[in-house]
């Protein structure tokens, strides 16, 4: 969660520095939302390739 907020403030920061504005605009928020988003999916994709009773003993759910 913490490298997520640090990743955002960082795409905010170079929005605005790439545009020349001297302070965010809503256009600058939609590029960290939208690398955030990018960068989750992407993530997710991990867990397609987990078996299909992956965490069964855990979550109490495991048939012998």
């Amino acid at each position: 969660m913490v490298l997520g907020v640090a990743v955002a403030a960082a795409i905010l920061n170079i929005s605005q520095l790439s545009r020349g504005g001297a302070s965010l605009s809503p256009a600058d928020f939609r590029w960290s939302f939208l690398v955030i988003g990018a960068i989750g999916m992407a993530a997710s994709l991990r867990y397609l390739s987990l078996r299909k009773d992956a965490g069964a003993e855990v979550s109490g759910h495991k048939t012998d």
